[in-house]
């Protein structure tokens, strides 16, 4: 800008003075950026430090980069502290600047850092939702809610100790263990749903004793077998020389362990403890909202009739029962007749 002007130079000479009007400065900035990559061994690229133009060379960002005493680290904790502490210091002075720079960011060497939070949230967020899940199914299935409370409870504790064993081993977060934290839920909800529903068919429903040791004597031999078959499966992965294979192995396993002891030995007890005796906590519409189920409290009662191929359940209030046995005995015998002819 010190350059005296002349017929090739009108504009970006002695005669612009600082502060530059807006159109100066942008046809000067455009004459500077020209003669710099005609220097020897400048090489500029999308990374390179500087003005950015658009197609019809107009200016629309600025790049300004500056080094920093944080060297660059896998550890995720320290470029955590780093990248915070960094954002807090810069997110108030965007905020401030002029209208050309409010609307800046910062960037660097953050790519594996990126990566390790991805994993980070995600594995956070991918279990969560994956609770979420089971619990609406299990509460679908058993359509009870005490009992849908307790199985996410033994699943989510399912979850937070097979993820401590594995820091306890020495795994750290990867794309792998992200995954398999992931696949977690689906096979720790497995044992305990099994349980669950034995507890809801159980024939004594109004004794929490009886249905504990009727969901255990149906569903407990199965699934025993099922966990152990599951963790030899992934025992024969161990002696494996891929890494994937072994974790994947000892994964398995540890889910597998997690799952049958918890399931037995915490879900099973809490429902002996406290769990929903008769009709308490239940979804189940009543009498007088379903068709056809019939309860001692309404004063109904149940007449059936079966034939070889004819099962017929009627549900009626007391005071209606002698009509209602002829009007069934006489239709079941019509049925029966018809069937005959046929």
């Amino acid at each position: 800008m010190e350059a005296p002007c002349s017929s090739d130079r009108p504009v970006c000479c002695e005669t612009s003075k600082f502060p530059y009007r807006p159109y100066v400065f942008e046809e000067c900035l455009k004459e500077a950026m020209n003669e710099i990559t005609l220097q020897p061994g400048m090489m500029l690229n999308k990374y390179t430090a500087g003005p950015r133009f658009d197609r019809n060379d107009k200016l629309i960002g600025l790049i300004v980069e500056m080094p920093t005493n944080q060297p660059l680290s896998a550890s995720f904790k320290e470029m955590d502290v780093f990248y915070t502490h960094l954002e807090q210091f810069l997110s108030p002075l965007l905020r401030s600047a002029p209208f050309g720079l409010a609307s800046g960011w910062f960037i660097g060497d953050f790519q594996f850092y990126s990566l390790q939070k991805g994993l980070y949230d995600g594995t956070l967020t991918s279990v969560g939702l994956s609770l979420l899940v089971a619990q609406f199914v299990i509460l679908v299935t058993s359509r009870n809610i005490a009992i849908a409370l307790f199985a996410n409870l033994s699943v989510a504790c399912v979850i937070f100790v097979t993820a401590a064993s594995l820091v306890l081993l020495g795994w750290e977060l990867n794309v792998l263990e992200s995954v398999t934290i992931s696949i977690a839920v689906g096979l720790a909800v497995d044992f305990t749903a099994h349980y669950a529903i034995a507890y809801i068919v159980a024939p004594s429903s109004g004794d929490r004793q009886q249905r504990v040791e009727f969901a255990a004597s149906r569903m407990g031999a199965a699934i025993s077998m099922a966990a152990l078959t599951t963790f030899i499966a992934g025992a024969g992965l161990l002696p494996s020389n891929v890494l994937a294979y072994n974790h994947f192995g000892v994964f398995i396993m540890l889910v597998m362990a997690a799952s049958w002891l918890y399931s037995n030995y915490f879900f099973l007890p809490v429902l002996s403890a406290i769990g929903p005796q008769g009709s308490c906590c239940d979804l189940r519409c009543s009498s007088s909202c379903c068709t056809g189920i019939a309860t001692d409290s309404d004063e109904h009662t149940t007449i059936m009739t079966e034939t070889s191929s004819v099962k017929v359940t009627c549900a009626t209030p007391a005071s209606s029962r002698a009509p209602m046995l002829s009007s069934v005995s006489s239709n079941a015998t019509e049925i029966i007749e018809r069937q005959t002819v046929i």
